[in-house]
């Protein structure tokens, strides 16, 4: 055995002892250049973000202009 077959049996088995699954596919995709998410964070209740007149006019701006550059928002709530 080689010393690059040992690494990969090494790396092989300190996955198999993690429980780890493999790699996300969302964020392998990255690889291929931007995603064109744009992430936003609301802090607070989902309704909130909604019933604000000011978070519904962000949201909407961003939204409308996101769009026409084909990219998207990934709305994250704490």
């Amino acid at each position: 055995m080689n010393e690059a077959d040992a690494t990969r049996e090494r790396v092989l088995n300190a996955a198999e002892d993690l429980d780890y699954g493999g790699p996300d596919p969302l964020a392998s995709s990255l690889r291929q250049g931007p995603s064109g998410i744009v992430g936003v964070f609301a802090e607070g209740p989902l309704l909130n973000s909604f019933s604000d007149p000011f978070a519904v006019s962000v949201l909407d701006g961003l939204a409308q202009h996101l769009g026409q550059n084909s990219s998207g928002i990934l709305l994250i709530l704490a």
